[in-house]
């Protein structure tokens, strides 16, 4: 119920607002950069010691700064009256996602790929540096100028209670 409430909250928001926001020149500003590339370094450090639950926290806190970040700027108050603003505050919401596309790759591949396809970008390979090494600063800022949006749909459905009702029953009989 936390990726639907949380992350998948973002992502709906964030892609609903910003399509149509051009993001060609797209450039997030050094506080988001900053968070989103500190959260991000600590989630591959969960990863590459098979720290999967903390892992996920590390998701989780990337969605919930997002998720913050917009109750805070209010972008959708915006949007007629200070177009500006509210471009910029979208850039900063749609990097904050393609930080989240790259911690769910190796977590949820299936969610991975949806939200790659909403945002019509993908990542097939890092460019290392060496020894694991990568600027993900420069892949964000990359990726943000491929982005454009044109399909949004929740990237998770919420289960009804009947359902778990039904595979709770199932694994009763087994």
């Amino acid at each position: 119920s936390l990726l639907i409430g949380n992350l998948g909250n973002l992502i709906n928001r964030t892609l609903t607002l910003a399509k149509g926001v051009e993001l060609t020149k797209a450039e997030a500003t050094s506080e988001i950069k900053e968070k989103t590339g500190q959260i991000l370094i600590a989630g591959e450090a969960a990863l590459s010691t098979f720290s999967f639950k903390e892992y996920v926290i590390w998701v989780l806190a990337l969605s919930k700064y997002g998720n913050e970040y917009l109750s805070k700027e209010e972008p959708w108050f915006l949007k007629d009256k200070d177009k500006k603003k509210f471009e910029q505050i979208m850039v900063n919401a749609v990097y904050i996602v393609l930080g989240l596309l790259v911690l769910l790759k190796p977590l949820l591949p299936d969610s991975y790929d949806t939200l790659a396809r909403f945002l019509s970008v993908d990542i097939k390979k890092w460019e290392d540096k060496g020894k694991h090494e990568y600027d993900m600063e420069e892949i964000l800022n990359r990726l943000i100028k491929k982005v454009k949006i044109e399909e949004v749909e929740p990237l998770f459905n919420k289960i009804d209670e009947e359902a778990i009702e039904k595979e709770r029953a199932k694994i009763k009989l087994t």
